[in-house]
């Protein structure tokens, strides 16, 4: 099987954890870890855009001490 085969049963997940993670700017984004039933793993990296305008995907930021209030615990 290569990665482009497609997969026709269903992904049971078994567990998703997040943690704050730091970008290639050094600032904080999400990485997410997804654990299927078949013990399947799956790593999923958010690092922040740095263009701005309107179809741009809004960030949540935590506003707190760390980080100058870019941390992302919320």
């Amino acid at each position: 099987m290569s990665s482009l085969d497609i997969i026709e049963e269903p992904f049971i997940i078994r567990d998703v954890k997040a943690r704050m993670i730091l970008d290639s700017r050094g600032n904080p984004t999400i990485q997410v870890k997804v654990v299927t039933e078949s013990y399947g793993v799956g790593v999923a990296n958010a690092p922040s855009g740095a263009s701005v305008g309107k179809h741009e995907a809004v960030e949540l930021r935590d506003s707190g001490r760390e980080y100058f209030g870019k941390g992302v615990s919320k």
